[in-house]
């Protein structure tokens, strides 16, 4: 993968909560929205597998990378979405965000990014479960006037640290700020990918439950809904031993 990256990017600074693994502390997320060639999927599925897949599980045996998971949107979906995969890798710390590690003899033309970011953890309630989980939904968020990346940071942290009851709804989120593109054009300024059961797991809002809406509420005061997602997962690596059970 490809990432464009600035040296203006090192000032911007989003601490994950302190209760957090220390790698939680410093992971950049390298995301990137593209779409298999037509009629290519089953294709770059197999090269995937063979290629990209075990570059990642190096890194991340090796302690450079957290997980490298890729989805595929399930709703919306269809040849009128801007992408049918979306390929991420959690990096363990700024430097490696700009690395690629993707094969030189990787088949050319099988998979076109359509839209490459740079995210850094906000909060994370446990990552673990996420990149373990079949189904997420992805929500895109923009900051309030007048509302900052660092008021909207600290609701985070301040809400991880809530004691969690027999239904722990937000254990199963990690909160990422977009750091690049940036700046007040930007379409959305954070992300939150939520572990759902499937289609039959993300009932309506107010059938929620009572932690899950208090969050959400509380989570309006601060930023506006831009779109919200539902991506299956096709592919990830396996996490490191020590990284497993948090």
């Amino acid at each position: 993968m490809k990432v464009t990256t600035l040296a203006a990017l090192a000032a911007t600074t989003i601490l994950a909560p302190a209760q957090q693994p220390q790698q939680a502390q410093s992971q950049w997320a390298h995301v990137d929205f593209g779409r298999t060639a037509e009629g290519k999927g089953a294709e770059y599925a197999k090269a995937s597998a063979e290629k990209i897949k075990p570059a990642h599980q190096q890194r991340v045996n090796s302690g450079k990378e957290y997980a490298y998971v890729v989805y595929r949107p399930s709703f919306p979906h269809g040849s009128s979405v801007e992408a049918n995969l979306v390929r991420i890798a959690i990096q363990n710390d700024y430097a490696a965000a700009g690395e690629n590690p993707t094969p030189s003899d990787f088949p050319r033309g099988l998979f076109r990014t359509v839209r490459g970011e740079l995210w850094r953890v906000a909060a994370a309630y446990n990552p673990s479960v996420l990149v373990q989980a079949e189904f997420v939904v992805a929500s895109f968020f923009k900051l309030k006037p007048g509302r900052t990346a660092a008021e909207f940071q600290r609701f985070l942290r301040d809400e991880s640290a809530q004691p969690r009851g027999p239904n722990p709804s937000s254990a199963g989120q990690i909160n990422f700020a977009r750091v690049y593109p940036g700046g007040e054009s930007a379409e959305y300024t954070h992300v939150q990918l939520r572990r759902v059961a499937g289609f039959t797991g993300a009932p309506p809002t107010n059938q929620a439950p009572p932690d899950l809406l208090l969050f959400i509420s509380r989570r309006n005061e601060y930023v506006t809904t831009v779109r919200t997602e539902m991506w299956r997962q096709v592919e990830r690596t396996e996490l490191r031993p020590e990284s497993s059970g948090q």
